[in-house]
């Protein structure tokens, strides 16, 4: 886990097959289309795994379906 990642949340959208499974396995309820390049999309369904939780209110994960790791709103997912 990287701290700088929740304070900037400047980082690039990227593959990250190291984090897969690396992380507490959540479950997107809404979609969400990413309105910046270090944000992660969510499908309704897909499963997320959560490696950092930030103050502000979003996650830092990798989707287990695009194998894409990003930030995305902490509101959108559920644990599982």
């Amino acid at each position: 886990m990287c701290p700088s990642l929740c304070s900037s949340r400047a980082h690039r959208r990227m593959t990250q097959d190291s984090l897969h499974g690396a992380g507490e396995p959540f479950q997107a309820v809404y979609n969400y289309v990413p309105r910046n390049e270090d944000e992660l999309e969510l499908r309704e369904g897909d499963v997320i795994d959560v490696t950092e939780k930030c103050d502000d209110g979003w996650f830092v994960g990798t989707s287990r379906r695009s194998r894409m790791f990003g930030t995305f709103p902490g509101n959108y997912v559920k644990p599982l």
